[in-house]
């Protein structure tokens, strides 16, 4: 290392370049007093090795290191920095991850300093009883991941990641299970680069902004278990590159946006509600272009009409296991026999207003997981006048029992 009032770009000499006196041309006004220094202001950045071992060890001690769960290696003199617990670095010996997911940190997080390693990519501080202040968040030039779920993440801190709007590194961003409420942060809409967000059971309410339809590189979205109402933005259809929309288990009404109908790459889509109380009504789209989808849940809401006879009609997807969940809603009517070119289906409709089964769907020996070919259609529901728990057989013992005034298929 450069001694005090020295400094060298890489702080230590190499073949280009010796440790200059601060009092030199380059080095700056003021000396330093530290080993190491890459500039003479005083300050030994992170971009030194002292830098970085004194970064550490302040966050090694803000986070409470010695009753870590493991803290292996931490400030040891033998120990290299790569082959500390929860660090990983590249070839080059710079340090690009941090991960100590639920290692019993306590304190007060700063951003202020870990966030300024300069090759830092991947912060991972889940599951750990941690207070956040993430002012100077904007220092992680190369940040691709933060994860802070389940920690003691205030809403008021999320302010400060309006400083990574430039930065189109951020990839994926995970605040669940945070006690957090109110509307979700605007400076959350502005992160363009997330390909995957998830704010699941965070106590957010009120509408789902149309300013969701900014992040058009999303592939991953969860935001259930919030208390999200209203009618989902038609901006939706501007993800077009969205894999997974999990936002069930909220309050939202109004009905599906046929923009949905645009997510072609979509795979999984989950609305369904915990109780039949409100939710979404309106008919359910055939999402005629969702080539790729395989689960579609929307459950406990208060659709209506019949069952579209062009459901999922383009899909690739024919051949897979494919399941749909539309029980307790207010869907009536045939379930279409054109539903026949599904291969390997599974599709709950108990407790709708079904009126009639096509006989050549109950002999899809491989549908509702290979149940049809032992119950036939009782598998998909049970029969006018009769009922159980689930409103279908799905073994030796869920028998369809008789009960009074059942009009429809799939009584519960």
């Amino acid at each position: 290392l450069c001694p005090p009032d020295t400094w060298a770009p890489e702080g230590h000499a190499t073949t280009d370049d010796s440790c200059s006196s601060c009092n030199k041309r380059g080095g700056g006004g003021s000396g330093t007093q530290l080993w190491g220094a890459t500039e003479c202001d005083g300050v030994t950045t992170p971009d030194s090795a002292l830098g970085l071992l004194l970064t550490l060890g302040e966050f090694y001690k803000d986070m409470g290191g010695e009753n870590w769960k493991n803290d292996g290696g931490w400030l040891q003199d033998s120990v290299a920095v790569c082959d500390w617990y929860g660090i990983t670095c590249d070839e080059f010996g710079s340090v690009q991850s941090i991960n100590l997911r639920n290692n019993g940190l306590t304190g007060t997080f700063t951003a202020s300093g870990i966030f300024t390693i300069p090759d830092l990519r991947i912060v991972n501080l889940s599951a750990n009883s941690i207070d956040l202040d993430l002012t100077d968040i904007g220092n992680a030039k190369k940040l691709q991941v933060l994860d802070l779920s389940s920690t003691k993440l205030k809403v008021s801190a999320l302010d400060a990641l309006v400083e990574l709007t430039d930065q189109p590194t951020l990839t994926m961003l995970s605040l669940d299970s945070n006690d957090l409420g109110g509307s979700i942060p605007s400076a959350i809409f502005a992160l363009t680069s997330l390909e995957e967000l998830k704010i699941s059971h965070t106590g957010f309410s009120g509408t789902l902004s149309s300013d969701i339809g900014k992040l058009t590189n999303l592939q991953r979205l969860e935001c259930s278990g919030n208390d999200l109402t209203g009618q989902l933005p038609s901006t939706i259809g501007n993800l077009r590159s969205l894999q997974e929309f999990l936002a069930g288990e909220n309050g939202f009404g109004g009905t599906l946006p046929p923009q949905l109908n645009q997510l072609t790459e979509l795979r999984s889509l989950e609305l369904q509600q915990v109780i039949a109380s409100g939710g979404i009504d309106g008919p359910l789209p055939a999402y005629e272009n969702m080539r790729q989808l395989t689960s579609l849940k929307v459950d406990s809401n208060q659709l209506t009409g019949n069952l579209p006879a062009e459901f999922l009609s383009k899909t690739s997807k024919a051949d897979f296991r494919i399941e749909i969940g539309l029980s307790h809603n207010q869907l009536e009517g045939a379930i279409p026999s054109s539903w026949s070119r599904f291969n390997n289906f599974f599709v709950n409709l108990a407790g709708n207003k079904i009126t009639e089964i096509p006989n050549e769907l109950c002999n899809i020996n491989s549908w509702m997981d290979g149940d049809v070919g032992k119950y036939q259609c009782d598998a998909i529901l049970c029969p006018k006048g009769k009922a159980n728990a689930i409103g279908r057989r799905s073994n030796d013992q869920s028998v369809c029992n008789n009960c009074d005034g059942g009009d429809y298929f799939g009584a519960t």
